[in-house]
């Protein structure tokens, strides 16, 4: 038996276009014919600054839900974002997605959160959210943690900043869900 999390769900290239959607400013970035027509975009949250967005879209052909936060896109917003990662003034968009999205996991669905940069730290911060949420929700079984959907789950980020300190003591309940980390990472 491996310890090795499953395999991405989708190729490297699919990841490219889903996280390059997210820097969009077309309403509705994915094409309605040929290759990734597949994915549909159910909302968009962006936050009241222009700082941060999120896509939450639907894979048609898997009956997977994404989470797609936006990262930092250019060197000239990069010093910025650190500021926004330090005082979490994407929190807003990540609480408003989490709402959106939990319904969807505690009722069987796959949710995969991929994120780049500073979209990264915001996937970890979703992570962080839904558990809020599923851990709050009066329909569900008191104790109720995302832990408990696990398997439903998983979490990837390519070169996150990580939380900021005062949310990653609050790491070990992301603990048991898929979590992937590429480039140098500091949860």
């Amino acid at each position: 038996m491996s310890n090795q999390p499953p395999a991405l769900p989708y190729d490297w290239n699919t990841i490219k276009f889903l996280i390059n959607s997210s820097y969009s400013h077309d309403p509705n970035p994915f094409p309605t014919e040929g290759q990734y027509s597949n994915f549909k975009l159910l909302q968009t949250y962006p936050s009241t600054d222009g700082s941060a967005k999120i896509l939450i879209v639907e894979d048609t052909n898997t009956q997977q839900y994404l989470v797609i936060p936006q990262g930092t896109d250019n060197i000239q917003n990069a010093e910025e974002d650190v500021a926004i990662n330090q005082n979490n003034s994407y929190q807003g968009v990540v609480n408003q997605a989490a709402n959106f999205i939990e319904p969807y996991l505690v009722n069987g669905s796959n949710v995969v959160v991929i994120g780049h940069s500073l979209g990264g730290a915001e996937a970890l911060q979703f992570g962080l959210a839904l558990n809020e949420d599923i851990s709050q929700d009066p329909k569900l079984q008191d104790g109720s943690s995302l832990q408990d959907y696990s398997n439903n789950i998983s979490i990837t980020t390519f070169n996150s900043p990580g939380l900021p300190a005062a949310d990653a003591s609050a790491f070990d309940v992301l603990d048991g869900i898929t979590m992937r980390k590429r480039g140098q990472n500091t949860y």
